[in-house]
């Protein structure tokens, strides 16, 4: 398995199709890319539409997800995390199993993994069609990989309950969970393309040496309010200490990934 530089896309693109990857959308991994065509020229998307409606069989959908012969991980869960449907190699990879079919999918257990998958799920939601991204997370045998993982809404949004369907492969073993325990530089990016203006404010106050009480006039809030926020920002970060902010801002801005 060979890796590639890791990159986060996030689009809005919208399509009459059920389900579409644009050329426009940059994404590295050829094999996912691949997967997607054979789902587009393949798929039983009225299979789709059934097990979203509630009315098909339970195994439909990973029955037919498995006749197509993916090389990735796919599940497909509806907007709520309902699990809809996977194949044998996200059985193996993510530890899915029949049980789970029709019940709300269990949040993952790292906190860093956690808020990665609950962030871009709020993306697809809040009406992106398509999100890639690289995550560093072990597999069921405790060995961990670098992943990528494309995830995209199908159906389009023409009802309530529409599908968020993953796609997932380990790019690149690594040596060990020393090796992996933070998060990726395009991870914190999708963290912190979530944070609301006035945070991105307060980080951005930090980064530059701003004390409390001038983040707090610039931001037009009390002392105490940035207090609460800065604490917020770093949980929701993962961080212990504000340094570490800094640390991520110059390297966003390092590799162009901070608006101008």
């Amino acid at each position: 398995m060979s890796s590639s530089k890791p990159t986060t896309v996030s689009s809005s693109y919208r399509t009459t199709r059920l389900i579409e990857l644009p050329e426009t959308v940059a994404l590295c991994d050829e094999e996912i890319r691949q997967d997607v065509r054979v789902l587009r020229e393949r798929g039983d998307f009225d299979i789709f539409q059934r097990c979203v409606d509630g009315e098909a069989v339970p195994e439909a959908l990973s029955d037919h997800l498995d006749s197509l012969e993916l090389n990735a991980s796919v599940s497909v869960s509806t907007n709520d995390r309902v699990l809809l449907g996977y194949n044998a190699v996200a059985a193996r990879n993510c530890s899915l199993e029949p049980a789970m079919l029709g019940r709300r999918l269990p949040r993952l257990q790292s906190g860093s993994i956690r808020q990665l998958d609950e962030t871009t799920d709020k993306v697809l939601l809040g009406g992106a069609r398509i999100v890639w991204f690289e995550h560093d997370s072990p597999s069921p045998d405790g060995s961990w990989y670098r992943w990528s993982t494309l995830k995209m809404a199908v159906l389009g949004f023409q009802k309530v309950a529409f599908c968020l369907l993953s796609l997932s492969r380990p790019v690149m073993r690594l040596a060990n969970e020393s090796a992996a325990p933070g998060r990726l530089l395009n991870e914190q990016l999708v963290v912190y393309q979530q944070l609301d203006e006035i945070d991105r404010q307060i980080c951005q106050g930090i980064a530059v040496g701003d004390s409390t009480g001038e983040i707090a006039t610039s931001v037009g809030l009390t002392r105490r309010s940035i207090e609460v926020r800065r604490a917020k920002i770093l949980e929701h970060f993962g961080f212990s200490r504000q340094v570490q902010i800094v640390r991520l801002l110059v390297r966003l801005e390092e590799n162009g990934l901070l608006p101008d």
